[in-house]
């Protein structure tokens, strides 16, 4: 599951730079920082940011004075950053070590006339929430691990940012898909279960949403549960769909909603009393 911590709209002055503490109160997940520079005009227009513990922080803003003051970078301490990544719009993720007090950083140091309006939004992923490990188990005795494989993968392409590369909009893409595609054969899973029915999608085809909904309501799934179901299948979908945004990806906060709720709404469709004796 993922929590919605906060948004801050951040304007940096040129050779002028922000931080935020972090307070890591578990290592079970991750921060996720969505940063975006607000309407930028050329490639200029980036912002580094950085994640620090204390004590280099304290290292890095000493040097930032220093080197206003005239010194030389050759001259000065190296303080070790614990993720950094020059960004227009891209994602960082952050993987607390132990629990504390971490800072980001977004620094416009390294702008000597241009100011910057940078928005950033920050998320909290659990690694294995009670019901991640609910899902992942029902599925796994299921023998439905396809279905997991896909969950799994959305997941990472949400948290695997590595030095000096952010997590990129094509990734929020393939994030998309790959969590819709699990939905919809979690959805076919189920109903084949309910109906004793067999349900072939031909590869690469868009399924047929109204056959998925028939054979919902024949296996006696409520009709509103059902409507949920599909309204979240096409809410996935269309996120997915970057052509029809002029290839942009979509805005992560809708990302992440969209991931909830299909965790949600798996964890309910494998509690249904055939499914789930079928797991037994």
């Amino acid at each position: 599951m993922i929590e919605d911590l906060s948004t801050y709209s951040v304007s940096l002055k040129a050779n002028q730079y922000w931080s935020l503490a972090l307070e890591a109160m578990a290592t079970e997940g991750c921060y996720l920082a969505w940063i975006g520079v607000i309407e930028p005009t050329d490639e200029g227009h980036d912002v580094i940011c950085l994640i620090f513990d204390a004590e280099n922080l304290r290292i890095w803003e000493h040097n930032q004075e220093a080197l206003q003051r005239g010194a030389r970078s050759y001259q000065l301490p190296s303080p070790t950053h614990l993720a950094r990544a020059k960004v227009v719009s891209a994602i960082l993720s952050f993987w607390p070590p132990s629990k504390g007090t971490y800072y980001l950083v977004l620094s416009n140091a390294h702008s000597t006339l241009t100011a910057k309006s940078v928005t950033l939004h920050l998320y909290w992923m659990w690694r294995d929430s009670a019901l991640t490990v609910r899902v992942r188990d029902a599925l796994r005795r299921l023998k439905w691990d396809n279905v997991w494989e896909l969950y799994e993968g959305a997941r990472n392409k949400l948290t695997r940012s590595t030095e000096g590369h952010p997590i990129q909009p094509r990734e929020l893409i393939e994030c998309c898909n790959d969590l819709r595609t699990g939905y919809c054969t979690l959805w076919v899973n189920v109903c084949e279960v309910l109906t004793r029915q067999r349900i072939d999608l031909p590869p690469g085809k868009t399924p047929d949403i109204g056959l998925l909904k028939e054979r919902s309501q024949q296996g006696g799934i409520p009709d509103y549960l059902t409507s949920l179901v599909a309204q979240i299948w096409s809410l996935a979908s269309e996120l997915g769909h970057a052509e029809k945004r002029g290839g942009e990806a979509p805005p992560i906060e809708e990302v992440v909603y969209m991931h909830d709720l299909i965790l949600v709404t798996s964890g309910y469709l494998l509690k249904l009393d055939r499914v789930r004796s079928k797991a037994s």
